[in-house]
Parts: C-alpha cells; sequence; structure tokens
C-alpha cells in the first residue's frame, strides 16, 4: 500500500530496500497499476449486480467498491519518488485504501449480525464513522510522521 512515508527514503544512507524503490521502472510499474485497477473495476462492478443481500450489506459493499475505485484513481497518477504531488496521491491512495480495509471489516461484521438476526440499517452510520474515522486517522498519522520526523524518533 501506497504511504506518505514513501518521502522518507531520501536519506543519506541507502540500504537494498531504499535503492529498490529509488530505481524502480515507471512503465512497468504504470502498466501493473492499470491492470490491477483494471481487472479491481471488473470485478468490482460484478460485485454491484443484484443479489440476495440485505439492504445494509448492499450499501456498504457500494461504499467499499467506492473506496476501490477511487483508490485505483490514484494509482494511475503520475508517481515520482519527491515532489508535493506524489505525497497528496500516496495519501489519497492510503486513505481510500484504507477506508475499504475498514468497509470490508464493517461488511464481515454485517453479514455475522444478519446471520444472528439482530443487524439492519441503523447500524449503517456507525459503519460510516468508523470506516472513514479509521481511515482518515491513519492516513493523518502517516503524514504527520514524514512532516515532523522528530516524532518517530
Amino acid at each position: 500500500m501506497a504511504s506518505p512515508r514513501l518521502g522518507t527514503f531520501c536519506c543519506p544512507t541507502r540500504d537494498a530496500a531504499t535503492q529498490l524503490v529509488l530505481n524502480f521502472q515507471p512503465r512497468v510499474f504504470h502498466a501493473l497499476c492499470l491492470g490491477s485497477g483494471t481487472l479491481r473495476l471488473v470485478f468490482g462492478l460484478l460485485r454491484l449486480l443484484p443479489g440476495r443481500q440485505p439492504a445494509a450489506s448492499a450499501r456498504i459493499l457500494r461504499a467499499a467498491i467506492t473506496c476501490d475505485l477511487l483508490g485505483c484513481l490514484g494509482k494511475g497518477a503520475p508517481v515520482r519518488v519527491h515532489g508535493p504531488l506524489d505525497v497528496t496521491c500516496s495519501m489519497w491512495i492510503q486513505l481510500f485504501y484504507s477506508a475499504y480495509f475498514w468497509w470490508l471489516f464493517c461488511y464481515a461484521v454485517d453479514v455475522y449480525l444478519v446471520i444472528r438476526r439482530s443487524a439492519g440499517m441503523s447500524t449503517i452510520l456507525l459503519y460510516h464513522i468508523m470506516a472513514w474515522g479509521l481511515a482518515l486517522l491513519l492516513c493523518m498519522e502517516g503524514a504527520v510522521m514524514l512532516y515532523y520526523p522528530s516524532v518517530s524518533r
């Protein structure tokens, strides 16, 4: 997953992992990103086909697919190691894929509660708060570590 901490790789000491990140092949990287983004788009849209899902589960899946598609848009942007646009793209990707993870977590909880017959539309607001709040918290933590390196020491 992309992280705003990628900017911390630009330091005077270079190890093998840092050198690998700095010497990556942009064309291969972009081809892989576009290929995976296309596959995710196709399979994400297939998940939206009507089925036997409760209304809350369908809304959760729509939110998760939206996060996935917005994250794919961030992967399609040109990425270099330096520059404010790169940090913005990394934060964009981290935010939406973190939210995607939390939406899928909410979906798993909702499916469990539906099986137990105790969930419904009343929990969707809680899921919104949890998914977006935790994703934003993780993204802000990454930005703080990037812009205030003394905090991580």
